[in-house]
């Protein structure tokens, strides 16, 4: 038995000492203590021990609050109790009320403050012992609400646990039924598939460490390359102070040249112009005075030697040096050439190494004949 209360058409306001329910063709009616509770949460859906749980009251009051309500016509349908458990009558109630045993149901409004004050503690009791176990029974619900998701959803993992198991023995079972039908020749087939796959992966991961180590070795290449041509500037710095000194010596001989010209010129002349007079001379007197041009040609000779020396030792390292900067551009040309072009710049600047030489013996020998004259 679920009782309901009659709600339809009611404006319900709350009350110091309960509700209150007017109707517009009804007169206004006030409920106090369990009656108040009971037509609040009588929706249909509870039973009468739900109800007794909810409003914190024993099943006979309940019980009570029902049939008085369903006096005043507040509920859709009466409920009758068992009869073990009917309890008192109405009649009994009504005097049990006028005797003052009852402090809870229906007042009039006209009451007396001192039942005013008694019902509104009571209904505060009431109120809020229905709270409470609304609330109780909220958590009830939400609880088993969640214990029920969880089972639908460890049902549904099973579910889907098991369907996978299936599908993946399915397809297990339709690889091993497609071998077996397959013949010798489709095996060998797809055997050789298999390792061309395999010989592929092989390459280009061969291919990838390739690349890789080539990418490494790069930066050691660049250091070498850079390293050569540090080199190259190096040396080029190191000849440079070597040609420069030599443009300085040749500056120096050119000098020397343009200075003694006009000298070795007048004596030249002067020794023409004794010629010429020894000539007019006896012969005896022209011998005598080449014989004073000889000497002072030897003495002359004797004196310039040094310079011829000089000069020719400066031209001697000059040759030195350019052959020794020849041999060193030879060389390096050598080593981007290859081993044939250097075997043939060797034979090429040994030749020109022994006709620089055999040159500089023929002017030693031009310039050791004066002093052996």
């Amino acid at each position: 038995m679920h009782p309901r209360a009659m709600v339809e058409g009611f404006a319900v306001t709350e009350v110091a000492a309960g509700l209150v329910l007017r109707h517009p063709q009804r007169e206004p009616v006030q409920l106090v203590g369990v009656a108040a509770a009971v037509w609040l949460h009588a929706d249909g859906l509870r039973s009468v021990d739900d109800l007794a749980v909810l409003v914190g009251a024993p099943v006979d009051a309940v019980w009570r609050a029902l049939d008085e309500l369903a006096d005043a016509e507040l509920m859709v349908a009466r409920v009758a109790p068992p009869a073990a458990s009917r309890g008192l009558s109405r009649r009994e109630v009504l005097s049990l009320a006028a005797a003052g045993a009852v402090t809870a149901g229906l007042a009039p409004l006209g009451a007396a403050a001192a039942g005013e004050q008694k019902g509104q503690v009571q209904a505060e009791q009431l109120f809020k012992a229905s709270e409470q176990a609304r609330a109780d029974e909220q958590k009830v619900k939400e609880g088993a609400a969640q214990q029920a998701q969880a089972e639908r959803q460890a049902k549904v993992q099973q579910h889907e646990l098991a369907a996978r198991e299936r599908e993946a023995e399915q397809q297990q079972k339709v690889a091993a039924q497609e071998q077996e039908h397959k013949t010798p020749m489709q095996r060998e087939q797809q055997a050789k598939v298999q390792t061309q796959q395999q010989q592929q992966q092989r390459n280009e991961q061969t291919s990838k460490m390739e690349q890789h180590n080539k990418l490494e070795a790069r930066p050691v290449q660049e250091q070498e390359e850079k390293g050569s041509a540090m080199k190259e500037k190096q040396k080029k710095k190191d000849l440079a102070p070597q040609e420069q000194e030599d443009k300085a010596s040749a500056v120096q001989r050119q000098e020397q040249d343009v200075k003694a010209g006009p000298a070795k010129e007048q004596e030249e002349k002067a020794s023409a112009v004794q010629k010429q007079e020894q000539a007019k001379k006896s012969p005896g007197a022209s011998e005598q005075d080449e014989k004073a041009s000889a000497v002072q040609k030897q003495e002359q000779d004797v004196k310039a030697g040094p310079q011829k020396e000089q000069a020719q030792k400066a031209n001697v390292q000059k040759q030195e040096q350019e052959s020794k900067a020849s041999a060193v551009q030879k060389q390096e040309q050598q080593v981007k050439a290859g081993p044939q072009k250097q075997e043939q710049d060797g034979k090429a600047s040994a030749k020109e190494q022994g006709q620089k030489v055999s040159a500089e013996e023929q002017a030693q020998k031009v310039a050791q004949k004066p002093g052996s004259e």
